[in-house]
């Protein structure tokens, strides 16, 4: 059975007031966002919703039932051109601490954090008991993968033994050490227990031995999940 290891615990932040300008829709690429978040949605009851993915839309169902859209993309730079495609020029922004730059194409982005993803200081007890029997690990964001690979460095784990693939190049990237080896794409023969059907390997994080360029089966390997 995988092995499911989340190496950050989510914590709330009290953010700041809002300002005293009303936007024109709020924008929320997270459903820890909406969780953290929900007195200040709350605070906007007529204002549409610019939403990253079904897992936010979701989490807002049982919260507003303010109109949604959801991003082409699946990101949020899909979302906010999503938005200027609606004319829409003053978004308020609710996030988490950790957030990736985005190109705003001209509509003010008024950002509040709602919560933080504080990273543990060391790998857990069944992780490390699963560690010798692992096949793959699958890496879910550049952070995670970072923050991995410096665990598994200052614990002293072997990785000869595992193959890492991850589920975005810069994912991948994330995990090298320096200077970083390219990170190459692989296609699952099958689809996999994400839903997707692209991956990358990210070669760094195994020291040594050869790695598979193809993985056909993920459900016949054991597997950990990073969240």
């Amino acid at each position: 059975d995988p092995v499911v290891a989340p190496l950050f615990t989510i914590e709330p932040v009290a953010s700041l007031p809002s300002s005293d300008t009303t936007p024109d829709a709020l924008m929320i690429t997270s459903a820890n966002a909406v969780r953290h978040g929900a007195e200040m949605i709350r605070q906007y009851p007529h204002l549409p919703i610019y939403a990253v993915g079904p897992a936010t839309k979701r989490a807002l169902a049982g919260l507003t039932d303010q109109m949604i859209h959801l991003a082409p993309s699946g990101d949020g730079q899909s979302l906010i051109a999503l938005a200027k495609s609606h004319h829409i020029h003053h978004l308020l922004h609710l996030c988490g601490a950790e957030v990736r730059p985005l190109d705003p194409m001209g509509i003010q982005i008024d950002r509040r954090i709602v919560y933080r993803a504080a990273p543990a200081p060391q790998l857990g007890a069944p992780l490390i008991a699963a560690w010798p029997s692992l096949d793959l690990i699958l890496l879910h964001s550049p952070r995670s993968s970072a923050l991995l690979d410096q665990l598994v460095t200052s614990q002293g784990l072997a990785r000869s033994h595992i193959t890492a693939i991850a589920i975005s190049a810069a994912t991948a990237a994330a995990a090298a050490p320096s200077p970083p080896s390219p990170a190459a794409p692989i296609k699952p023969a099958k689809k996999t227990v994400l839903g997707k059907t692209g991956f990358w390997l990210a070669p760094t994080l195994t020291t040594s031995g050869p790695l598979a360029t193809e993985v056909n089966a993920v459900g016949a390997l054991n597997i950990t999940c990073f969240l």
